[in-house]
């Protein structure tokens, strides 16, 4: 995704990405009080790199982002806090690559790319939510990214990028629950249609399967 984007434009890609570290680096200063929502994952995150798991859901029952939290701050030696304004500037940064990456797969031309980065990096939503420590960056940069691999399958048919846009759909999930829905949506829609190969209609049964026995669960 991003090494296409950036055989097509490198200094779009540097530009989209130093400009969104830039931003987050800013809001961060601008307003870094923590919010209520962040103590929590904070408090989770504590709880996991004491190995207290039992704590950890009940602080917060969804735990995979404080989980990732605990992760970086134990490879990069930062405190935890510190660690979750990093990982939110990442996957901001992700996100705004995606997005870029999304216009480019549905046929945008060298100068829509670059308007494109100023529409994503000037989004007043997404900036206002900046020094919040939420699991949204997460979520919407991994759905964005099964969003691409999607469109890329239905475009080439290579099962491989059916099983990326199942992983990334699964991976939001683990931040917010709404991306097994999206899941549910993108396969239920490949089963159903008569161009879809064999092998990647059977990957979409089972998918639907395995997704029902979790909801149901």
């Amino acid at each position: 995704m991003i090494s296409e984007l950036y055989k097509t434009d490198k200094w779009l890609v540097w530009v989209a990405l130093c400009g969104s570290l830039l931003i987050s680096m800013w809001a961060v200063h601008a307003d870094d009080i923590v919010n209520n929502d962040g103590i929590e994952y904070l408090k989770s995150a504590a709880a996991i790199l004491q190995g207290d798991w039992e704590t950890a859901f009940q602080t917060y029952k969804w735990p995979f982002y404080s989980l990732t939290i605990a992760l970086v701050s134990v490879v990069s030696g930062l405190s935890l806090t510190l660690s979750a304004y990093l990982v939110n500037a990442l996957f901001n940064a992700w996100l705004v690559l995606a997005f870029v990456a999304l216009v480019r797969l549905l046929g945008g031309g060298r100068n829509t790319l670059w308007f494109a980065v100023l529409v994503i990096l000037a989004f007043p939503t997404i900036n206002k939510f900046r020094p919040y420590l939420i699991r949204d960056p997460a979520f919407l940069a991994l759905f964005l990214s099964g969003c691409y691999a999607f469109f890329l399958y239905v475009r080439d048919g290579q099962v491989r990028h059916n099983l990326v846009a199942i992983s990334c759909f699964v991976l939001a999930a683990l931040f917010r629950l709404e991306g097994l829905i999206y899941l549910l949506f993108a396969q239920g829609y490949l089963f159903s249609r008569h161009f879809v190969k064999p092998g990647s209609r059977l990957l979409s049964l089972v998918a639907l399967v395995l997704l029902s026995l979790v909801l149901l669960v």
